[in-house]
């Protein structure tokens, strides 16, 4: 991980940001790599998430994750990612159209919309959600992890560091996700984590999942049990994510349950029972099953909720460029 800087035009002054780029990247001197763009939040800078950049250094290295260049830049302590009206803080602008060309062309990426994923925690959440559904020709995924996103602006005096009242109401990522649909669906892995216990996020996660499921958008969502609005202890909890889900393959295939991870079903992936099980939170009907399922929970495994057509069932950073899948 190393930091750097770059000029913004916008704002007349060099920004840092820290990039973390994978192990064979000196000697694979003519390979070019896929960048996930991860943005903080509120309060913070580039100097965040060496949590992530780790997970990656060591599924890479273990030939877990595919090589890749992860970017954290310094987005504003909050811009929300988006440029004020008196031109002072760019947060939009600089991210869009300063800092991912200045990567593209300092460093072997693949400099196109399937190589490139969006993500971010809280505010980081909120301005990837929002810049994907702007630029969906720009990204091939994006992950929220506990960002609000705000459907109708509630700003009524409005301070000089954010944008107009009409710009935000016109800009927001529901709104947007109906301008740029046939952008969107089917092109943009989305997927949105949030914590049952993060009141002041949850609900507007919520709300854009149901107008993504409205807009028949495919996207994965998941309600984590118990989680505040902690990023460390979401990373932590799921970057042992993929061990419990190969324990929990081991069980359902010792008990003759396998078929519960189906992702065939007679309504096109979203109905395999296991999924159908934990979206309604209802026992199976089949003792065998319910035990089976009851004794994972038991267990401590997590309890995704499933809300659109695939179950969560990968790690951090795999599951935003990956299907999901259980292979025996």
């Amino acid at each position: 991980m190393t930091h750097h800087t770059y000029f913004s035009g916008s704002m007349k002054h060099d920004v840092g940001y820290c990039i973390y780029l994978p192990p064979d990247y000196l000697t694979a001197t003519a390979a070019r790599y896929p960048v996930i763009y991860n943005l903080h939040g509120a309060g913070g800078n580039e100097l965040h998430g060496f949590e992530e950049a780790q997970i990656l250094d060591r599924g890479i290295r273990s030939g877990k994750f595919p090589p890749m260049i992860l970017v954290m830049p310094n987005g504003g302590k909050a811009t929300l990612y988006k440029d004020s009206h008196d031109g002072k803080f760019m947060g939009e602008t600089t991210i869009v159209k300063e800092l991912i060309p200045h990567i593209d062309k300092s460093y072997r990426t693949i400099a196109a919309r399937h190589g490139r994923c969006i993500e971010g925690f809280s505010m980081g959440g909120r301005g990837s959600t929002r810049l994907a559904m702007k630029y969906p020709d720009m990204f091939c995924s994006l992950f929220n992890q506990s960002g609000n996103v705000v459907h109708v602006a509630t700003v009524i005096r409005t301070p000089t560091w954010v944008p107009t009242r009409s710009a935000t109401s016109t800009t927001t990522p529901t709104l947007l996700l109906t301008k740029n649909l046939d952008r969107i669906k089917g092109r943009l892995r989305i997927q949105m984590w949030c914590g049952t216990q993060d009141p002041g996020h949850l609900p507007t996660v919520r709300e854009f999942h149901q107008a993504l499921l409205a807009a028949g958008v495919d996207h994965t969502y998941m309600e984590i049990e118990g989680l505040a609005h902690k990023r460390t202890e979401m990373v932590a909890r799921y970057h042992t994510k993929d061990k419990t889900l190969r324990e929990i393959h081991r069980v359902l295939k010792t008990e003759g349950c396998l078929h519960l991870l189906d992702f065939g079903g007679p309504e096109g992936g979203g109905g395999n029972a296991l999924s159908r099980w934990i979206q309604s939170r209802h026992r199976l009907k089949e003792n065998s099953e319910a035990r089976v399922l009851g004794s994972m929970a038991n267990a401590g495994f997590p309890d995704p909720r499933l809300v659109d057509r695939r179950t969560v069932l990968s790690g951090l950073l795999k599951a935003v460029f990956y299907r999901a899948a259980v292979r025996a």
